[in-house]
């Protein structure tokens, strides 16, 4: 069976189901753009619209015709996914030495770390990027509003943030995203250490600062990448967002809902499967790959609010 033919089969239903229940805490990428599943690599998807908050005439007299309007132009945009794959050898002889299920499964996750990690660089440069964003919803933390100064008020700076989202979409924002460096600094923040204090609790926590900053949902950016297997760089740096990304899942949403972007991907993925080195059962080496076919899409720019340079080095 060739590799097309093998993976629009579904892969190997062992390794595709570790595949698709892979996890990594420190990734948040789908935090704040949910999947949503395509059943086309190509192909448009509908936007937003404001023309439901239009205010209209509805009072009808007695014997009057019905107030009519008309259907609003749906608008659309295009999307193209990609496929991201990556596969490693196991040898016969580690299978002798261990369990091969246990290798298989190893070699399914490791694969997978791999490309997940590459969705979150990309999701993170994305969203880090102030060219994403229209005009008004990118700000730069200037002196004196910096997160680790004392005297800066990080409570004031995000609900202003809230307040531009709102003002475009009718719609506060559900998550905030901070960077590993910027949650630190909040966590340290003596303003925000004070506002809790007559609560009897000594130490800041992300349901706190929940309640602070009057957002339901909080998420950190912890996750790190290498280029020498040495040393570690942050994803997530100096940066802190706000998004909106409706509560209403894949199957409820529609077209008038707004919502800041998603991973569109490919029905069926992420798959996992195997094949013998060479397509030679003979071979010495089973190969474990896995792919995903995705595209990660802004939809609603105006739902995101970001800050850069949110603190001082």
């Amino acid at each position: 069976m060739g590799r097309i033919q093998n993976l629009q089969n579904g892969g190997d239903p062992i390794l595709t189901n570790i595949a698709r229940g892979y996890q990594n805490a420190a990734f948040i990428g789908e935090e704040i753009l949910p999947s949503v599943t395509v059943t086309k690599e190509s192909g448009k998807i509908p936007l937003f619209g404001k023309e439901s908050f239009l205010t209209k005439e509805t009072n009808r007299a007695v014997g009057a015709k019905s107030n009519r309007g008309t259907m609003d132009n749906r608008k659309t945009i295009p999307y193209n996914t990609e496929e991201y794959d990556y596969e490693v050898p196991i040898d016969y002889r580690e299978k002798n030495a261990y369990s091969p299920e246990d290798l298989e499964a190893e070699a399914t996750e490791l694969t997978m770390e791999v490309i997940k990690l590459g969705q979150e660089e990309r999701i993170a440069k994305l969203v880090q990027n102030p060219a994403t964003y229209p005009a008004g919803h990118v700000e730069f933390l200037g002196a004196g509003d910096k997160f680790n100064e004392p005297t800066s008020d990080p409570v004031e700076i995000l609900w202003s943030g809230q307040d531009t989202v709102r003002g475009k979409i009718a719609r506060r924002p559900d998550l905030l995203v901070l960077s590993y460096d910027s949650y630190r600094a909040l966590l340290q923040h003596p303003k925000l250490i004070g506002l809790v204090s007559n609560s009897g609790v000594g130490v800041l926590t992300i349901d706190l600062l929940k309640q602070l900053f009057d957002i339901p949902n909080i998420v950190v950016g912890e996750s790190v990448y290498s280029v020498d297997a040495e040393n570690f760089t942050d994803l997530w740096k100096g940066f802190a967002g706000l998004f909106y990304r409706n509560p209403q899942t894949s199957e409820t949403r529609t077209a008038r809902q707004p919502r800041f972007g998603h991973v569109l991907r490919l029905q069926n993925n992420p798959i996992s499967d195997k094949y013998p080195e060479g397509g030679n059962e003979f071979a010495k080496l089973t190969i474990v790959r896995s792919t995903d076919i995705n595209q990660e899409l802004i939809v609603g720019a105006e739902a995101g609010f970001i800050f850069k340079d949110t603190l001082i080095p």
